[in-house]
């Protein structure tokens, strides 16, 4: 949190987006651990929360690096911008620093699948928090995809250009429905007296 809030270009958002990620993962381990600990648990749930457990810490474990790599990665674009940004160095930083954006963006996606199968088999007090990791996932992916978008503007060639458009554009439509379908999934057991639709 201190890097963050220096007045410096590295650690930035990317690492921010992870960061938020990680929040995310802390949340939902801990109601997975809540479920692995109760005591009226049978045999074939302990086995399905063990399963979701060790994912989850895989998972966070990947974004730690990714985390990370997303400094590396901008410090190496930031390095290779001394021989032009038309050379080929340049050209393979840059392409790196919108890879690792992407790849947060998976593993985010990733997490919002865990969090569905925790959303239908988790006891109704813990849904609460999964709607905090469901908007921390959704935040973390979308804000990425802000990183990358922001790095792709300075590729050169139009048709990798359009290329990673595409993509950044799938996994963003992508987030944004596995988000809402949680979020359906959440409502629908929960049954909250608010009004679903009126929250974003």
């Amino acid at each position: 949190m201190k890097a963050l809030a220096r007045p410096e270009p590295n650690p930035g958002g990317g690492a921010a987006a992870a960061y938020g990620a990680l929040v995310g993962f802390a949340l939902l381990k801990k109601v997975v651990r809540l479920e692995l600990n109760c005591r009226q648990i049978l045999p074939e749930q302990h086995r399905l929360w063990q399963g979701l457990l060790k994912k989850v810490n895989d998972l966070a474990e990947v974004l730690v690096e990714l985390r990370d790599e997303d400094g590396k990665t901008y410090l190496k674009m930031a390095k290779a911008k001394d021989s032009g940004r038309n050379s080929s160095e340049f050209a393979s930083a840059l392409q790196e620093t919108i890879q690792c954006p992407i790849m947060i963006m998976e593993n985010t996606q990733k997490g919002l699948n865990c969090v569905a199968t925790v959303a239908e088999n988790c006891r109704k007090h813990l849904l609460s928090d999964l709607l905090v990791v469901n908007q921390l996932f959704k935040g973390a992916g979308i804000g990425a995809c802000y990183i990358a978008q922001a790095n792709l503007m300075l590729m050169a060639d139009a048709k990798q250009q359009s290329d990673f458009r595409k993509t950044l554009r799938q996994h963003s439509e992508h987030c944004l429905k596995l988000f809402q379908e949680v979020q359906n999934s959440v409502f629908s057991r929960k049954k909250f007296l608010m009004n679903a639709d009126k929250i974003n």
